[in-house]
């Protein structure tokens, strides 16, 4: 039976495992240059600010559901995601929105040029953060981006306008202020923006990212979001900047708040980015490529994981694969990428994964070859003497590394996967 001593020693533990991953993340962060790409995305969350504004109330005033929902869109967002010290920018807000109605054909192109340019700069951000290294084809960012821009307006204004009428039924059922609903109403800020970042996380990296680590980063990012947005307001209330920047204070206030709900943002997806990192014991902050050893492996355990759902018949995707093996995202990503161009698997129109070669007919050293890994003695320059003698030497070379690799992958991945999956049973029992 445990003693308290046990269960004190195991809150230690986890203590200890909390601290070890800030210290982590806290590296991660720096390693990355988030203080200066949350500087960039600050200037340009300014200057794109009211062009995204004008698109997204646009699509709001397209729907008649949504007619009267404008204002209080905007009274909600100006007081529920900015301190009050910089509310004061709300009324210059509305009349530069004002005047995007009367743009020329030419002022519109700009304005959604200008609120592209932040979510290209925000895929950027993550997909670094993320360690990714292949973007997306250009076709896929303008519909992913397009997406965004549309329906993220619609969503805000639907949660809105579902609050107004819960709290309308509420009160027409005679409930005063003091009942549930009511008392719901300050959760709804922290409830969106947890809902937008677990999708920012999960959707922006061209990689799979499991909804777990997207949430956890989401969760810690709004709260983070919420304890600064408090702490800004004592600041400001404590501070004398009204007394240097006179009516100007309201500029310097409204970017240094940007900038912190950036780094807030960009905290939680360091969490989301690393967590996997974390769980496969990785703890370099540093973002080195894949060594072509580590390239092999994934791809080996890649094939191994497909191998065993072959059995049933059944595919994988991307994100239960980057479930199943002990490797990253953005590592798993990279991996099914290079099979994928190598022919050794298919995606289907659900974006399941499903092995395309028999692996008892490919060994190790056609993957190997596959990958783009080895030494190709035609590729030496016998018109040089010094080269010559290589092509003897890198042909002796791939010789003994082809008989090495004489496995075929489905031996190989059958045996060795069943016995890390044996193992791995064994340890839990």
């Amino acid at each position: 039976m445990p003693t308290p001593g046990d269960f004190v020693e195991k809150a230690l533990k986890s203590v200890q495992v909390v601290w070890d991953f800030s210290h982590f993340t806290v590296r991660r962060f720096f390693a990355d240059s988030c203080p200066n790409w949350t500087g960039a995305l600050s200037y340009t969350t300014l200057l794109s600010l009211v062009p995204l504004s004008a698109i997204g109330f646009a699509m709001l005033t397209a729907f008649p559901v949504f007619d009267d929902i404008r204002n209080t869109l905007q009274r909600f967002i100006f007081s529920n995601f900015l301190p009050g010290a910089v509310t004061a920018v709300e009324e210059n807000f509305s009349r530069f929105l004002a005047n995007t109605d009367k743009l020329t054909a030419i002022g519109i192109v700009f304005l959604g040029v200008t609120a592209v340019m932040l979510l290209s700069t925000i895929e950027s951000t993550i997909g670094i953060i993320f360690r990714i290294h292949r973007q997306r084809p250009l076709v896929q960012r303008v519909l992913i981006f397009w997406a965004l821009l549309t329906l993220g307006p619609l969503l805000i204004g639907a949660s809105l306008s579902l609050s107004a009428s819960l709290q309308s039924a509420t009160q027409w059922l005679g409930a005063d202020e003091s009942a549930p609903l009511f008392g719901l109403s300050p959760f709804l800020p922290p409830l969106i923006m947890f809902g937008g970042l677990t999708l920012l996380y999960t959707i922006a990296p061209n990689a799979p990212v499991l909804w777990r680590d997207a949430a956890v980063g989401a969760v810690i990012a709004a709260v983070l979001f919420e304890i600064l947005k408090w702490l800004f307001g004592l600041y400001v209330a404590g501070a004398s900047v009204q007394t240097v920047y006179g009516a100007l204070s309201a500029i310097p206030l409204f970017l240094l708040w940007i900038y912190l709900g950036w780094a807030s943002i960009l905290t939680g997806a360091e969490i989301a980015a690393g967590l996997p990192e974390w769980r496969a014991g990785r703890r370099n902050t540093e973002h080195v490529p894949l060594t072509p050893t580590r390239r092999m492996a994934i791809s080996v355990a890649v094939l191994a994981a497909m191998q065993t759902r072959a059995r049933t018949g059944e595919g994988a995707t991307a994100e239960e694969l980057a479930d199943d093996l002990p490797a990253t995202g953005s590592e798993v990503g990279d991996a099914v990428a290079d099979l994928v161009h190598a022919h050794f698997i298919a995606e289907g129109s659900d974006q399941a994964l499903f092995l395309c070669r028999d692996l008892a007919e490919v060994t190790l050293y056609d993957l190997y070859r596959a990958l783009g890994m080895g030494l190709s003695p035609e590729e030496v320059d016998t018109e040089d003497p010094r080269q010559v003698p290589l092509v003897t030497i890198f042909a002796n070379g791939e010789r003994a590394i082809c008989e090495t690799m004489a496995d075929d992958l489905k031996s190989l991945a059958t045996t060795r996967w069943a016995d890390d999956r044996g193992n791995e049973a064994g340890d839990a029992a």
